[in-house]
């Protein structure tokens, strides 16, 4: 009787996977995925603009480590936010910016690029990828 249980719930997932499965390609159908292949060039580097010097949100001994924070978030005003714990409100990274690179009015255009030209890849690293 068991066994007969067993082979029923298998047929029923099967049927259910199969479900899943046209409705996913019904849905790639419809919704196609939008592409954008990045250059080299869309890469900055931004290690000109450090704002922070640590991102630590204690001071001294006892306090949160890097290592305790569970989320970052960036504001558009230039502040850090982090949470300790996923369910509580974030808090204001404590001030370690540094106000004067802060203030300077940096353009995307101004930054530096991080690459001079497009990475090489090696051929075995293509060879797993294909696979």
């Amino acid at each position: 009787m068991v066994k007969d249980q067993a082979n029923y719930k298998e047929n029923q997932n099967n049927t259910i996977r199969k479900t899943r499965a046209t409705n996913h390609k019904k849905e790639a159908e419809d919704q196609p995925y939008n592409v954008t292949y990045l250059t080299f060039q869309f890469f900055k580097s931004f290690s000109s603009l450090a704002y922070y010097s640590l991102i630590r949100p204690g001071f001294k001994k006892g306090d949160p480590q890097v290592t305790d924070i569970r989320c970052l978030r960036y504001n558009p005003s230039g502040f850090i936010e982090f949470k300790l714990i996923y369910n509580k409100d974030c808090k204001i990274l404590p001030k370690r910016r540094k106000d004067e690179v802060f203030n300077k009015n940096v353009s995307a255009s101004n930054i530096p690029c991080l690459y001079k030209e497009n990475l090489k890849i090696e051929k075995k690293s293509l060879i797993i990828c294909r696979y």
